[in-house]
This record gives structure tokens, C-alpha cells and sequence, in this order.
């Protein structure tokens, strides 16, 4: 090849300054017009850079080169020839599946719908998408035909579908053609084959920028321009070092090397280290600085070494306050990029930047599937799938009802209105123990409608003027919205249409257009629901779950862009959208082996030594590729920051082992690991809510519980909100629900089953264990299986043992009698001058042996901590710490003032029934400190009320034990 066209750079030179020098000086200057001229990238960005080069140079306006990715070179070429439309991916796999059932049907044994067989599809229409760009010839595919009747070491269905991979393909090319459609590998087998024939005489040149790895057909198109003698080619790096660039040497027969760079005009003669075609026996080149004066030359070597940071951190938020700091340190916003390898990292790192002085500009796509519109769209179809009859799975049906754009849309009335009846409905279906269709699992929305509490509670929170028929109108509207437009649905056109119409209410109705990524979220899904009703499967009868994974399938691939000013700011880019581009300060995020680089290890389907023998190493070559763009970013940049995260899961890059590694052979000093910190500086002292009057009003009138008594023993801040404003935490958690429920069902039944021994001592006999088992399964097929659903044989089996325990417990327990059961006790006590009414119920009361009384309290939950120290509080005095030392819970002491008057001598135990355990509050090992340890209590509750109602001390939140507080349902009232 002619070397004057093929120009090389190192890593520290601006290729895109180099291309607009290059252009001006070969032809411009020389009264080329500048619209015969053809730029050809990787990617789209650079040519924007280019033209703000070349506009530059010109000092004024000039007709504008044309500018292609290399995709859209290979389509330019192809439709000189005749038009071939691009089939969408979906419409590509349906056409895979429909060949595939008759070329290959036992591959499509077992998975015989289009959904099951779609991710089969996907992949086969990858394997034949390589094999074309790589021109892969049908002998080679033939040999892998015959390869498999002997059989790889793979699933059988694989070995299917490599005997029948040939004929699919031929079919698959002869239906695209026959119908002018292609796929990206057949446009550009087509155009490695039409390149030849094609005519390029409208361009003076064709300059590709910054040539790396090639496809055989990009390979083949390069080498057509090359042979019209229009091509110019640049390259950045040296071959020793790049599989890739040596792979190109041989094909252009040129070389590629550090020591044979085009020297740039204005150096002075000799100085380069390789003389190229164009220059005359003195070494002068054949232009000159001094021939244009917008010209800006560059250095035509690599840096020496850029200023390398690496630094540690343990997450995605730590990593984007990492890469905010070190973005404020660099002046030139202009010059430096933030490059994110992986999209999900998006909002943490726009959450840093919201306030970065200069501005910048984010250009890789966000994924479609992270929106909140995706994942309303999911919860909604999830919801037809698991559908039975007219009844919806309630869990799906909440998941869709309760997601923030559903639950707060304007049908009709105020959002408010929609957003307290949604909560509302799911109190009525999980956690109101006094609602007819709680604990159900499966619920048709009709009888909702006719749970005429739900809507007389909600109108009465809201003060709604509507008044309860309204808010009927509200959650009519809103299942309309949400569910009824899929019901019928029976196709995909009409499942499309559903969700069109779906779409276009939720952008009137909804509050989404407030967030910036919702409106673009939503166009995407209307574009892909106009793809749906267009495809040639759109009027096939399909499963509601076929439709949803097709849907969803098609959904996740989506990205929405950004829209901003590409030339201006700090840039923030994908991995690979840095393409040809350099920039002086370069911060990397999410250089973790994970991401940097990002490769698919396993092939699902075609196996490796199949891709191997073809020739098709995406592996080595995927590497490869990241690693080359890696490497130019960070080698040409004068300051690099490259960020990773360190955990049990993620690990640091082989990229950065590999920098530290060259340095460590250099000799030089090799870039140190900074670890990421944050310093906590709490503000001084606690936040409190003072005593108004109407709070002291409210505390003269309350009723005391060791259950509010113990709130204000763990935090002040808590009784306050809980029982003093009676802020009630919203249980959405069905697991809490279950707990509760499981909890209330023992104590009525142990209630029940006990009841008519009070007064003497249960006989444990054969008989007495068969009646209580029997009106043991009796009650939870009746009270407990219809609300548990498919998970009740487990909460069965567990129930069961414990009963068993504990009945082989009370058969043994040294006990006369019974006294009673579940008693409500109601008494005044005088503190501190003070007459404070007292109230408790308690669930047992037994006579031992002695003539003592033991109360009783049932435990299925954890008892941790409940019973104090073992030993008497000895010379303690009542503070919050020794309380809580030395009583615990309030509950038993309570429980022995109220309910132990009548007996000489009381003590009180909490039963766990999970360790069948009766655990004491006075050991009876410790008796003789029973009258030690409630005299304490009794100080100890004059002191708690007595600061309750101190008009002076506010009610402060106690935050000295953190893990508790970050459960507490009142924390962020308390920040």
C-alpha cells in the first residue's frame, strides 16, 4: 500500500487534530472541495470533534465533509447498489424460531412457543450475525455440521442445532433478501461483497479514524476504498503491542509502529524517526505549518507518563463521591471526561454532579428496564400472569397498585386522594386483622369494591369531599387503568395496543413528566408497542405469560438517551463511546474485573471450540478491544483517576494490575491505592420535641402499658410519635403481618383449648393431646390455611412441633392448678404525687405447689433482653442505663403490681414457645433478691413517669445504639 496513506499516532496525540490537520493541508488548502471529502468512525461522536476541529482551522464557515459510523458506511455501500431495510431483533428471532421448526424440529422439541424458543432465537441469531461479519463461508459451517452427527461433548439440542446451523442460515439470508430486509451481520456481508463494484467517485478521499480490530467484512469493504486509491488510514498505538494492529499490517501491508510516525508539519526535518512517501530526499515535508495559519501541532509521541491515581472504593455511591472530588480538582472541564463502563452506575453519579460548576454532558444511553416505568409496566403484566379466573395473586396485584406512579395518578380526583385509598386497600389486604379479605392470597378487585370500610376509613383520613363513593370511583378508575385494558388481550396487537393506551393515560394522569427520564421512558415504549402491532406475530393467539416475556424481552433491551451539548463540560461517556477521542484529565469508574473489562465468559449456546474453529474468538477480541481503549485513554491523558470497588464480590481490574505491573518493570514508581473515607461530624446534641400544653393535657389522661412504657425506656423520641401523636407504622411487610397473625392464633387457641381447666390442673392424657391436636388442625384449616395459602403445610409443621413441645412441657411442669386465664387488670398508682392509671391483660396465672402464683405471658417472638439481669440491682440507682439494665421490659414487674396483690408471693416468667422455655423474672435461684429487684422497678417506674411528664424535658430521641434506630419506622422524623 501507497504509506502516505496511512498516518500513525501515539497514545499521546489528538487523532481527531491530526485528521482535521491532515484534511485541511492534503486537500482543502490545495482547493479540494471539502464536501467530496468522507470521514469514517467507530462511533458517532468523534466526527461531532472533527467538525469542531475543521471549523476551527477554517476560521469561518466551510461545506461540510460527509461523516459515517462505519455501520452506516457499510449500509451507504450496500444501498448504491438497492435498499435493504433493517428487520427489528424480534422480528429477526421470529423468523429464526419459524425456520428453525422446519429445518430442525427436535430443536424446538420442549420449548415449541415462540416465548420459550425466544431465547434460543436471540442466540442463534447472534451465532449467524458473527459468522457473517466474520464471512464466515458455508464449507466451515458444513464441517461443523458434520462435526455434530459424530456429536461435540454438549446437550444434544445443541448438537441439533449445530447439524441443521448451515441450512438455517441459507434460509434465513434467502427469506431477508427475497424480502430486501437484512440483519447488521448480512448489511454487512452484503457490502463486503458489493464494495468491490461500488463506485466512490463522488469523494476525493475516505478517511477511516483510528482503525483497530476489523470484522473480515469491514476488512474487505476498507480494502475496495484502498484499491480505488481514496483511502487514507489512521492509526493510534504500535503493532508490537496489539494483536489487532498486527492483524491490520498484514491485511493493508503497511506497518504500524512508534518508529514510523508521519512527522507533523513544523518539526523539524529528521527529527521524525522514519521518513514516509511525500517527502522529498531532504526531509522536508511537502507542507507546512507555515501554509495554513489555523494549523495547531501536536506532539507526535506518547507521553512519557501520565499522573496515574487509583483509588478504592466499596460501592457505587462511594465510587461517584470518589470521582466527584477528583473531578472538582481539574480546572479545564473542556478537556476531561468521566468514562462509566457500566450504565446502572448513572444516577448515583448525576446525583454528585447535580451541582459540577461548567456543566456536563452525558451521552450513554440508561437503560429502558431501570426506569420506573419499566418496572411499573413488569409489576402490571406479572399481574395478568399469575391471574386465576377474575381473582389477581394479591402480592402482584399490591406490587402494581402500590408503585409510586400508579399509586399516584389523577383518576379522577387529586393524587392524594389515589394515594391514601391505595394504602388503604393494602391495609384491608395484609395487616387489618378486623378485615374480611385480610391474608387472603388471591382476590377479585369486585371485592375490594365491597369492603365498605376501606373507603369510610380513607375518606375520613383525607377529609375527602367526595366522600367514600368517590374514592370507589377512584379505585374503579384505577383497575380500569392498570388491569382492565389487558384482560382480553389475546394477542400480541392487542396486548401492544393495551399497553399503547396504557402509555398515553399514564402521561395525562401521572406526575411522571416531572422526571426527566419518564417521558423519554414512555416514548421508547410507544415506538416498541408500534414495532409489536407491526410484526408479522402480532395477530397470533398467544398465553398472557408468552405475551409478558416477549414484551419484556424486547423492553430491557431499550435505552433512552440524554439530550445536552456533546462539545461543551465535563463529558461523561460510555467505555467505548471515548472512541479516537483524548482529553487531558480522564477518571474512570467501575475498573473492577467485572466491568473493565465486561465480558460474556460463557457462550449459553454455540460452544467455544465451535467459535474457535471458525475463527470467532468474541473472547480474546472483547478483551482486546477494551483493553487497547483502556490503555489510549489513560496513556494519553496528562492526569488518570481510575476507581474501583473492593468487596467480598468485586475485585480490582487486571487493567489496573497491569499499569502497576509496567511501572514495577520500568522502574519507576507505580501508582499508590487511596482508599475511600467519609468522616461523620454529627451535629452536637440530641433533637427533641417539647411539652405544649395539649401534650401535657394528652399525658394526665393516659392509660400505662408496659408496652408505651417500654417505647419511652428505648427511646423518648419513639413513645412521642408512637403514643403520643399515635403515629402508627404502615405495615407493608408481609412477613410482619404473619408473625403477628401466627402469634394472635396461639394465645386465642391456648385460650380455648385451657379455658375449661381453670380452676384445677389440665389432665395430659391420650385423650386430652388427641382433642387438642384435633381442635388444633380443626382451627387452623378454618382460621388460618385459607389465608396462608400454598406456604401453609410449612407454617403447619412448624406450628404443630412447637404444640407438641409444649404440651410434653406443661405434662411435666410442677404446677396445682390453673388460676386464669387471659384477665384484663385496670388500677391507679401513685408516684411522685402524682395518681397514674395503669391497665394489662394477662394470659395465665398457675398455682404452684407452694401456694405461690406464677404469671404467665406467651412469647412467640424473640425474649431477648426482656427479664433484666440476673442478679438485684444491689446499691443502683434509677437512671434510663440502669433501668434498662436491671428490668429489661416493664412488662412482668407491671404484670406482678396488677395481677400478684391476691397472692403472698408472686413471681412472673415469659413462656417462649419457640425454645419451650419458661423464663423467670426472679430466677428461682435468685429468690431471696425478689423483693430487691421490685423494689427497684417500682423506683424505676416513678422515675420513667416522672420524666414523662417533666413539662421541662423534651422528648429526645435516643440514638446511642444505631442499628436500632436504622430500624426504627420513625427515623427520618428524627433527621
Amino acid at each position: 500500500m501507497n504509506t502516505q496513506k496511512v498516518i500513525n499516532s501515539g497514545f499521546g496525540e489528538d487523532v481527531i487534530g491530526k485528521m482535521a490537520d491532515h484534511a485541511f493541508e492534503q486537500y482543502i488548502l490545495k482547493g479540494v472541495d471539502p464536501s467530496r471529502l468522507c470521514f469514517v468512525f467507530g462511533g458517532r461522536r468523534p466526527s461531532l470533534f472533527l467538525k469542531k476541529a475543521l471549523a476551527k482551522r477554517a476560521g469561518g464557515n466551510i461545506l461540510s465533509p460527509s461523516f459515517f459510523t462505519i455501520e452506516d458506511f457499510m449500509r451507504y455501500v450496500v444501498e448504491k447498489q438497492g435498499i435493504f431495510a433493517r428487520i427489528p431483533e424480534l422480528e429477526a428471532a421470529y423468523l429464526i424460531y419459524k425456520l428453525s421448526k422446519k429445518a430442525a424440529p427436535k430443536l424446538i422439541s420442549k420449548r415449541e412457543g415462540f416465548a420459550e424458543f425466544l431465547p434460543w432465537a436471540y442466540e442463534v441469531l447472534s451465532f449467524i450475525d458473527q459468522a457473517d461479519m466474520e464471512n464466515i463461508p458455508e464449507s466451515a459451517l458444513e464441517n461443523v455440521e458434520a462435526n455434530a452427527e459424530i456429536g461435540y461433548d454438549v446437550p444434544k439440542n445443541v448438537n441439533e442445532l449445530l447439524k441443521n446451523i448451515n441450512e438455517i442460515r441459507k434460509a434465513f439470508h434467502e427469506e431477508l433478501k427475497s424480502k430486501k430486509l437484512c440483519t447488521r451481520g448480512l448489511l454487512y456481508l452484503l457490502a463486503s461483497e458489493f464494495a468491490v463494484r461500488t463506485d466512490l467517485a463522488e469523494f476525493d478521499a475516505v478517511i477511516f479514524g483510528n482503525l483497530f480490530y476489523l470484522h473480515k467484512t469491514e476488512e474487505a469493504v476498507v480494502k475496495a476504498v484502498v484499491g480505488k486509491g481514496r483511502a487514507v488510514l489512521f492509526f493510534q498505538g504500535d503493532s508490537k503491542d496489539w494483536a489487532s494492529l498486527r492483524k491490520l499490517e498484514k491485511a493493508f501491508s503497511c506497518k504500524i509502529s512508534s518508529e514510523h510516525l508521519l512527522p507533523f508539519a513544523g518539526e523539524p526535518p529528521g527529527q521524525a524517526e522514519g521518513l514516509e512517501e511525500g517527502q522529498d530526499e531532504g526531509g522536508k515535508a511537502e507542507f507546512s505549518a507555515e501554509s495554513h495559519p489555523h494549523r495547531f501541532p501536536l506532539p507526535s509521541r506518547e507521553r512519557k507518563g501520565s499522573d496515574i491515581s487509583i483509588i478504592c472504593g466499596y460501592d457505587a455511591h462511594s465510587q461517584a463521591a470518589a470521582a466527584r472530588e477528583a473531578l472538582q480538582k481539574f480546572e479545564n472541564s473542556e478537556k476531561t471526561v468521566l468514562i462509566l463502563p457500566d450504565s446502572d452506575r448513572l444516577m448515583p453519579v448525576l446525583s454528585e454532579l447535580s451541582g459540577f460548576e461548567g456543566g456536563f454532558n452525558v451521552s450513554l444511553g440508561y437503560p429502558l428496564k431501570r426506569s420506573s416505568l419499566y418496572s411499573l409496566i413488569g409489576a402490571v403484566l406479572r399481574a395478568q400472569t399469575t391471574k386465576k379466573g377474575r381473582e389477581y395473586h394479591v402480592k402482584d396485584y399490591l406490587s402494581a397498585f402500590l408503585h409510586p406512579l400508579a399509586k399516584n395518578l389523577k383518576v379522577p380526583f387529586d393524587p392524594n386522594a389515589t394515594r391514601i385509598l391505595a394504602h388503604a386497600v393494602e391495609r384491608a389486604l395484609t395487616c387489618d386483622k378486623d378485615s374480611k379479605i385480610a391474608g387472603r392470597v388471591y382476590i377479585d378487585p369486585e371485592e375490594i369494591l365491597k369492603e365498605e370500610k376501606i373507603f369510610v376509613s380513607a375518606a375520613g383520613n383525607l377529609a375527602f369531599k367526595e366522600g367514600p363513593d368517590g374514592l370507589k370511583r377512584i379505585f374503579t378508575g384505577l383497575n380500569r387503568l392498570l388491569f382492565g385494558s389487558w384482560e382480553n388481550a389475546g394477542t400480541i396487537r392487542e396486548f401492544a395496543d393495551a399497553m399503547g393506551s396504557f402509555i398515553e393515560n399514564f402521561e395525562r394522569k401521572s406526575f411522571a413528566g416531572y422526571y426527566p427520564l419518564n417521558p423519554e421512558a414512555a416514548e421508547r415504549t410507544a415506538d416498541t408497542c408500534e414495532e409489536l402491532k407491526n410484526s408479522s406475530f402480532a395477530r397470533e393467539k398467544l398465553p398472557k405469560e408468552a405475551m409478558t416475556k416477549i414484551i419484556l424481552k424486547r423492553l430491557e433491551n431499550e435505552v433512552i438517551s440524554f439530550s445536552g451539548s456533546p462539545l461543551s463540560g465535563l463529558q461523561v461517556l460510555g467505555a467505548l463511546e471515548s472512541r479516537s477521542l483524548s482529553f487531558d484529565n480522564v477518571v474512570i469508574m467501575d475498573v473492577n474485573e467485572s466491568a473493565m473489562p465486561k465480558i460474556k465468559l460463557i457462550e449459553p449456546l454455540v460452544p467455544r471450540d465451535v467459535m474457535l474453529t471458525l475463527g470467532m474468538d468474541r473472547v480474546e477480541k472483547e478483551e482486546e478491544i477494551q483493553r487497547y481503549e483502556f490503555m489510549r485513554l489513560v496513556k494519553g491523558a496528562k492526569n488518570a483517576v481510575l476507581i474501583y470497588s473492593e468487596n467480598e464480590k468485586q475485585e480490582k481490574s487486571r487493567f489496573i494490575e497491569e499499569i502497576v505491573w509496567q511501572a514495577q518493570k520500568k522502574g519507576v514508581p507505580h501508582p499508590k491505592t487511596t482508599k475511600v473515607g467519609f468522616v461523620s461530624r454529627p451535629k452536637a446534641g440530641k433533637r427533641g420535641w417539647k411539652k405544649t400544653p395539649e401534650t401535657m393535657e394528652h399525658l394526665a389522661r393516659m392509660k400505662y402499658t408496659a408496652t408505651n412504657l417500654d417505647a419511652y425506656l428505648a427511646c423518648p423520641a419513639n413513645f412521642y410519635f408512637s403514643h403520643v401523636l399515635r403515629l402508627k407504622e404502615r405495615q407493608t411487610a408481609a412477613e410482619k403481618y404473619e408473625r403477628a397473625r401466627i402469634g394472635n392464633f396461639i394465645h386465642e387457641f391456648l385460650f380455648k383449648a385451657f379455658r375449661k381447666f381453670e380452676g384445677k390442673r389440665p389432665d395430659f392424657g391420650r385423650e386430652f393431646e388427641k382433642g387438642f391436636f384435633e381442635s388444633l388442625d380443626a382451627a387452623f384449616e378454618a382460621e388460618f390455611a385459607p389465608k396462608t395459602g400454598a406456604g401453609a403445610f410449612l407454617v403447619r409443621e412448624v406450628l404443630f412441633h412447637r404444640m407438641k413441645n409444649f404440651i410434653d412441657k406443661e405434662r411435666t411442669r410442677d404446677y396445682t392448678r390453673i388460676l386464669c386465664l387471659e384477665k384484663q387488670y385496670s388500677e391507679t398508682f401513685r408516684f411522685g404525687g402524682g395518681d397514674f392509671c395503669f391497665e394489662s391483660r394477662v394470659d395465665r396465672i398457675d398455682e404452684a405447689p407452694d401456694g405461690s402464683a406464677l404469671i404467665i405471658d406467651y412469647k412467640t417472638g424473640s425474649t431477648e433482653g426482656l427479664t433484666g439481669s440476673a442478679k438485684g440491682p444491689g446499691s443502683a440507682e434509677p437512671s434510663i442505663d440502669s433501668i434498662r439494665k436491671h428490668v429489661g421490659s416493664f412488662q412482668l414487674p407491671v404484670y406482678m403490681m396488677m395481677a400478684g396483690k391476691p397472692y403472698k408471693k408472686v413471681n412472673a416468667a415469659l413462656y417462649d414457645l419457640r425454645e419451650t422455655e419458661l423464663k423467670h423474672y426472679v430466677k428461682p435461684e435468685n429468690s431471696d433478691m425478689a423483693d430487691e429487684k421490685m423494689d427497684f422497678c417500682r423506683k424505676a417506674l416513678g422515675f420513667v413517669l416522672a420524666e414523662i411528664n417533666d413539662p421541662e424535658r423534651p422528648f429526645e430521641a435516643e440514638d446511642s445504639e444505631p442499628q436500632r434506630c436504622g430500624h426504627c419506622p420513625y427515623f427520618s422524623a428524627c433527621r
